[in-house]
């Protein structure tokens, strides 16, 4: 039994009378990064393993949990974490790979932080985000920059709605 008592944060994301939780990574330095393999952010995949790890120490089964960001340079880092912390069995996809099905857990990186620069397309489509949040059966933690993604009409309505329910 670990005790959270002194990050508010982790009580909020593992109490389980709490079935959605959004992360604001803006507080904390997690840039994203644009290279030619595309968009990610380490600091958002690293905190995806670490959570997904304590899911898993707390007896979820890694089968039961599912990864999702809309990168996949995000996707390929997070896989390698992932490796390098010996979890295996965790489902990493993109969204659209998720179409159709569903896990007791899913965690989300949207990954985008950056307040003034360009809005990259994939997360503007509305389809695409109703399917990323729609695939937890019990449980949707979603990491993100509140800042950057109010600059997506659709995220933007989800945070302003997360919020007012105190999500």
């Amino acid at each position: 039994y670990a005790d959270y008592s002194e990050n508010p944060w982790m009580i909020r994301v593992f109490e389980p009378n709490n079935p959605v939780c959004f992360l604001n990574t803006d507080k904390v330095p997690a840039p994203e990064q644009a290279e030619k393999g595309g968009v990610s952010n380490i600091t958002e995949a690293k905190l995806i393993v670490f959570l997904t790890s304590v899911f898993i120490k707390a007896g979820c089964k890694p089968s039961d949990i599912g990864i999702i960001a809309p990168y996949r340079q995000q996707l390929k880092i997070i896989n390698d974490l992932l490796f390098l912390s010996s979890i295996r069995m965790v489902e990493v996809n993109t969204v659209d790979k998720y179409q159709g099905r569903d896990k007791s857990i899913i965690l989300v990186s949207f990954v985008r932080s950056n307040k003034d620069g360009p809005l990259g397309e994939l997360l503007k489509d509305w389809r695409r985000l109703n399917v990323a949040i729609t695939r937890a059966k019990h449980k949707l933690i979603l990491l993100g920059c509140v800042p950057s993604l109010n600059r997506y009409p659709p995220l933007g309505k989800l945070l302003h709605h997360l919020n007012s329910e105190k999500l």
